[in-house]
């Protein structure tokens, strides 16, 4: 999908925000796509991870490039790409067409609860759109555009 945000949440430290979110049957939770602001690197990033299941409530934070994450674009268009393999448990992220390693996940490498495999649900429904998750955010409000949203079985690819 592609999407254009104005401004992303800077206060409280951590705030956190959802673009994707899917649920199914099998395994309870959602998993999420969306991003957070680090305080530790003064940026917001993109992340994945899930919310409820046996992992618990994680988001692994983008860390490409290696040791120089960057910022969530804002006021410009970007394409977003992910990938949640149910058959294989694992998630990948493409960012303008580049994969950024540091999102991937699979059934025993992720963010959530050491000991606890991070098994795919059998995808039944999915949302798109913006959810805030603090109240009082800073800036108070955000304009988000969403555009060209597909969903496939096998990787589109962006064209820029």
């Amino acid at each position: 999908m592609f999407v254009w945000i104005d401004a992303v949440p800077i206060a409280p430290d951590w705030a956190h925000w959802t673009l994707v979110g899917a649920v199914g049957s099998g395994e309870p939770g959602e998993i999420r796509v969306g991003g957070q602001y680090n305080p530790f690197v003064g940026k917001n990033l993109f992340g994945v991870g899930s919310d409820g299941g046996p992992t618990g409530d994680w988001t692994n934070l983008d860390g490409d490039p290696r040791g120089a994450p960057t910022a969530v674009v804002v006021k410009d268009w970007v394409c977003l790409e992910w990938l949640h393999d149910g058959a294989n448990d694992e998630t990948k992220f493409w960012w303008d067409a580049t994969e950024h390693p540091s999102l991937a996940t699979t059934a025993t490498s992720h963010g959530g609860n050491q000991g606890a495999d991070y098994v795919m649900p059998q995808f039944e429904s999915a949302w798109v759109g913006w959810w805030l998750y603090q109240g009082n955010p800073n800036p108070d409000h955000y304009d988000v555009w969403i555009d060209e949203v597909a969903i496939d079985g096998v990787r589109i690819g962006c064209i820029l």
